[in-house]
């Protein structure tokens, strides 16, 4: 029984940091979107954001999410 509830907490504590990680991206995400697909333009109304992806392997602090939604928001502004 011990080592169940053990597991259980490891899981638990996995999971939360998980989350967290994949929040501070998806944050950069929205934002660095927003930014992009307003790029160089004036009076800009954002788009709805499209979902985040998944981040890449070793990408996923909110830099890294700004600068792939960055990309992504200028892309599909053309």
């Amino acid at each position: 029984m011990k080592k169940l509830i053990f597991i259980l907490n490891i899981c638990m504590f996995l999971m939360v940091i998980m989350f967290h990680t994949t929040s501070d991206y998806c944050d950069g995400w929205k934002e660095g979107y927003k930014q992009g697909y307003c790029y160089e333009v004036q009076n800009c109304i954002t788009p709805i954001i499209p979902i985040c992806p998944i981040a890449k392997v070793n990408q996923s602090s909110y830099e890294d999410g700004y600068n792939r939604g960055f990309l992504a928001g200028k892309n599909n502004k053309k």
